[in-house]
């Protein structure tokens, strides 16, 4: 016995308020410096699988999480502790599954300690628009700009 809501989705029908971009990877971006957060978003918007949102300190983030959960977030270090908002993000209810992805200038070299505190994965800038797409795990589309760096 198929319910509704199985049918709809089987059929790509938005249920729930599910946009109908819900297979897009939903992406937020926590970066101090508004010029790095516009560079990320056009370049992940480019890609034609992502949809961005920015935020500019962790407060906004946390409105941002309210309006919309994201998949993947790509916490810069300017922003505050990666560690510490990871593990705020992830003890919200429906948040355990969001992938936090730590970028920064000054971020150790040992990664460890930040995988160990739950950070899915660590970009030392400047970056490359592939090292980005790696991280985060998204598939990118064939006419992706690959020789771009992400480096303020």
């Amino acid at each position: 016995d198929v319910c509704s809501s199985d049918l709809m989705r089987a059929h790509g029908i938005p249920f729930r308020g599910l946009a109908a971009s819900s297979t897009r990877t939903r992406i937020l971006v926590v970066d101090a410096d508004r010029t790095a957060s516009a560079t990320l978003k056009d370049v992940l918007e480019g890609l034609g699988t992502c949809e961005v949102a920015t935020s500019g300190d962790v407060l906004a983030a946390g409105f941002e999480c309210g309006r919309a959960t994201p998949d993947v977030i790509v916490f810069d270090a300017s922003a505050g502790d990666p560690c510490w908002f990871t593990t705020t993000v992830r003890s919200r209810p429906g948040f355990a599954h969001v992938r936090v992805v730590a970028s920064g200038t000054n971020l150790p070299d040992d990664e460890r300690p930040l995988l160990r505190a739950g950070i899915s994965g660590v970009l030392h800038k400047p970056y490359s628009v592939r090292a980005l797409v790696d991280a985060l795990g998204i598939d990118a589309a064939a006419n992706a700009p690959r020789a771009a760096t992400c480096a303020a």
